[in-house]
């Protein structure tokens, strides 16, 4: 997913492959209410819909929202368009892009493999593509 983006801020500012305008940036370690939290962000967190979309045509059809799924990250992509964004983590009060994607091109911050019936789920809509 991060590779997606226009450029990443981990080891240093590298371009990435510009199929989804954007930057990756390293995830704050304070939340919201200053208490510090645990990075990296590793278990499981929960996706909701952005701003209420539908998830009936993407690779997120066949999943609930608020559907938990295995993470594994430090930085996050932060997509220039909102629009580019199909699901959110909210991790200690912060939200952090969980999918995103530009036309047929997604990228997913959790790990599908590890995420259990609704991972394989995603990977299979994935594959389908």
């Amino acid at each position: 997913m991060q590779m997606m983006l226009d450029s990443g801020e981990e080891f240093g500012e590298h371009a990435g492959l510009g199929l989804i305008s954007g930057s990756v940036k390293a995830i704050p370690r304070l939340g919201p209410d200053q208490v510090r939290y645990k990075v990296p962000h590793i278990g499981w967190s929960r996706l909701a819909k952005v701003d209420a979309s539908d998830w009936s045509d993407t690779i997120m059809a066949d999943c609930a929202n608020g559907e938990p799924m295995y993470f594994v990250y430090s930085f996050t992509a932060v997509p220039t368009h909102s629009e580019a964004r199909v699901a959110d983590c909210d991790y200690f009060g912060n939200q952090f892009s969980g999918v995103i994607r530009n036309g047929d091109r997604y990228g997913c911050q959790f790990h599908p493999e590890k995420s259990g019936v609704s991972g394989l789920g995603v990977l299979g809509r994935f594959l389908a593509l």
